[in-house]
């Protein structure tokens, strides 16, 4: 929904959407931002979204007790969230 819009108009849009989601692509958005602004001398005003998506990440394993001293496997998972950013010509 936000790819290839301008990252001021990206965030408008997730601010705006229900999902738990949308405020950590929103937080990663403003991250990438900032860094595209800082460490590459770019103009925010014309950052584009080339790429964004998310990978799998490292599954956390942990054990759940259960009758008869059995165990249930829990399994915590975590993503990894890219985003790549393009300067608009």
């Amino acid at each position: 929904m936000i790819r290839r819009k301008p990252a001021g108009v990206a965030l408008t849009l997730l601010k705006f959407m229900p999902h738990k989601a949308a405020r950590i692509i929103e937080k990663v958005i403003k991250s990438a931002v900032a860094n595209a602004k800082h460490n590459y001398k770019m103009n925010p005003d014309k950052l584009i979204i080339a790429q964004l998506f998310a990978d799998g990440a490292t599954i956390m394993r942990r054990i759940r007790p259960r009758a008869r001293g059995r165990a249930f496997p829990i399994k915590k998972r975590s993503a990894h969230v890219t985003v790549y950013l393009e300067e608009a010509k």
